[in-house]
């Protein structure tokens, strides 16, 4: 043991059998059943790590795929269902500003006049949704006119 780590959850700091180097926190039976169970912002916060640890945590001591604790998942979860809240009340429905029928005449023919940028504010869309409609309608870019001839 070279110490104890001073995160909110006080844990033995170790250095590996045979290895030069900085020490790590001791990885027991407690921790790894924490590292199998909570939530990635739960064990940064309680034990005063980095991403990067906890996700070489999850790489040993897991069986991987997208949310791999019950922590992950019900973090998820609720960030899943704030957001359809939002999206609720600002009457949106799933995929609704890709598709065709959301889109008046007056903001299609506006895609590729201006920046991308500039139609989003203009439209209240995100710059990603008018990009891809531009590209799918197969309409060029904006040109910049100030540019002309420059190389």
């Amino acid at each position: 043991m070279t110490g104890i780590h001073d995160g909110r959850s006080p844990w033995p700091r170790v250095r590996a059998r045979g290895t030069r180097g900085g020490s790590g926190l001791w990885v027991n039976e407690i921790l790894v059943r924490a590292i199998r169970t909570e939530s990635e912002s739960a064990l940064m916060h309680w034990f005063g790590v980095s991403t990067k640890a906890v996700w070489n945590w999850r790489k040993r001591f897991t069986t991987g795929g997208k949310f791999p604790t019950p922590g992950s998942k019900t973090a998820h979860l609720k960030a899943s269902q704030i957001g359809a809240e939002i999206a609720t009340q600002l009457e949106l429905r799933p995929g609704s500003w890709w598709r065709d029928d959301c889109w008046t005449a007056e903001q299609l023919a506006l895609l590729g006049t201006d920046h991308d940028e500039v139609i989003a504010v203009r439209i209240g869309r995100s710059v990603r949704a008018v990009t891809v409609k531009r590209v799918r309608l197969k309409i060029g870019a904006c040109k910049d006119r100030r540019r002309k001839g420059a190389r």
